[in-house]
Formats: structure tokens, sequence, C-alpha cells
């Protein structure tokens, strides 16, 4: 099982990939299909992998700030 410290620095890996891939398109809007479910993925591992855990630790309302970006 994975710890809260692991799935957070998972998170923050994931995030810090993320950051570079969305820097390296040029506009403003995401165009490549590819792209977008890269970032949905990304989503989707928060939501699905990585929030159960790190919620065990914390409060119930004190992810709601994050969720709701």
């Amino acid at each position: 099982m994975t710890t809260p410290a692991d799935s957070i620095e998972a998170c923050l890996r994931e995030l810090q990939r993320a950051r570079g891939r969305v820097q390296q398109m040029q506009g403003t809007q995401i165009r490549r299909a590819d792209d977008r479910y890269y970032l949905k993925a990304v989503a989707y591992s928060w939501f699905k992998s990585h929030r159960p855990v790190i919620s065990t630790m914390l409060d119930e309302g004190a992810l709601e700030p994050v969720d709701a970006l």
C-alpha cells in the first residue's frame, strides 16, 4: 500500500511533468488531442489514486480548494 508521503511525491512529480509539457505548447489553448488526454490522465490519477491516500491523513475539507481548481 502506498503511504501518503509516497503519494504526495508521485503527485508532485506528475504535476512537474505536466507543467513542463504545458509550457512547451504554443498558444493559450490546448489543441492537440494527445495533450488533452495526457492532462486528463494526470487529473484522473489525482482523483482515483493520490487523493484517497492523502485524504486519510487530512481533515475532510482540507482538499476542497485543491479539487476546486
